[in-house]
């Protein structure tokens, strides 16, 4: 078995000596892996990339890049591309210029930066913008000139903080695709920050959530929405009905859970004991409106609270008793006629449904 690229050892780092930012994290990189850190902002994945990158050092633990301990060596000798969201490309310089400079920087000579330029803007699809500065570029054409230079020198990793935060949707979308494109060309290994979580399923081959510098969770994008491991996971990884209620029993891998409207059935994952409170969630797109009672374990009478149309689909607003759940349905013509106030059937399979400890 090959030993992983980037291996996390006993992880600590805290800024203040009191507060861990990141908290015994122990994670592998499998070489060729596009690896995501997933979090909102405060969860560490920013200070575990910078700490791959040499720009900040561990607490203690330690770090191995290749199978050799990196926490001592300086940024610069540990053979790291690195994309930031804000580019950091030299503004005076040219395209070329700036795709030289890591190469010069490592005493290349000019036929080896001249034959690696060229390969990289092909690479890039930016063939023929090699005079071109970088006020010239647009946000996207600036964002494939970055991760360029961090592919130049042909590095063990590539690490990307943020890198499409700062493009609109339609941009960010496709870089989305280029950089997924380009990583699966040429094989490299990734790790790869983002708080989107759309983004992250779009792109990585497995995906670590982070909360409070833990990890919470790692899986493929489909482990983590289909399966979550958790109550944070299920409301963080996409859209959920995240609802409280109390467990009335237990029977194997499923439960029953008591709700003011009636009792729900769910897969238990972790969830708290007979006549205890618990968490379920169940996923927009799995509830079915105007349902009936075949195949489903879970049917229940409810009101259109409100209709949204968002063109391709429209998101419905049911209220069951006094709890409202957002639905996610196909833009279909016998739907078109739903009006606040209607009255609706509404349900979904057990197995859909995952039944967690309390969330607090």
């Amino acid at each position: 078995m090959n030993e992983p690229v980037v291996r996390f050892v006993n992880v600590n780092k805290t800024y203040d000596g009191k507060a861990l930012v990141v908290d015994d994290l122990n994670l592998s990189v499998t070489r060729g892996e596009f690896l995501t850190l997933l979090g909102s902002s405060g969860s560490g994945k920013t200070s575990s990339l910078m700490m791959v990158a040499g720009f900040e050092q561990p607490t203690s633990g330690d770090i191995l890049l290749d199978g050799k301990p990196i926490t001592r060596l300086p940024a610069y000798r540990r053979n790291i591309g690195v994309v930031f969201q804000n580019y950091a490309l030299f503004p005076h310089m040219t395209v070329a210029e700036n795709l030289a400079f890591p190469l010069q920087a490592r005493k290349a000579t000019k036929a080896d930066i001249d034959k690696k330029v060229s390969r990289v803007l092909e690479i890039v699809r930016l063939t023929g913008y090699e005079n071109r500065k970088a006020p010239q570029l647009s946000g996207g054409q600036q964002q494939r000139v970055a991760l360029a230079r961090a592919l130049i020198f042909d590095p063990a990793l590539v690490l990307m903080d943020e890198p499409l935060g700062a493009l609109d949707r339609q941009l960010r979308e496709a870089m989305q695709y280029e950089i997924k494109h380009i990583h699966d060309t040429l094989g490299i290994s990734v790790i790869y920050v983002t708080h989107d979580q759309d983004e992250a399923l779009a792109m990585s081959n497995r995906i670590v959530v982070l909360e409070k510098g833990k990890i919470e969770q790692v899986g493929t994008p489909k482990e983590l929405y289909e399966a979550p491991a958790s109550a944070f996971v299920a409301g963080f990884v996409g859209e959920n009905n995240c609802m409280k209620g109390r467990v009335r029993s237990a029977d194997g891998g499923s439960c029953a859970i008591e709700m003011p409207w009636g009792e729900v059935r769910a897969v238990t994952v972790g969830a708290a004991g007979i006549g205890r409170d618990t968490t379920w969630s169940v996923r927009p797109e799995r509830i079915e409106l105007n349902a009936d009672r075949g195949g489903l374990d879970n049917l229940y009478d409810g009101v259109v609270k409100d209709v949204v149309y968002l063109g391709d689909q429209i998101r419905v607003y049911v209220t069951i008793g006094d709890s409202t759940f957002v639905l996610k349905v196909t833009n279909k013509s016998e739907l078109a006629a739903l009006t606040i106030g209607q009255p609706v059937k509404v349900g979904w399979r057990a197995r859909d449904c995952r039944a967690f400890g309390l969330q607090h």
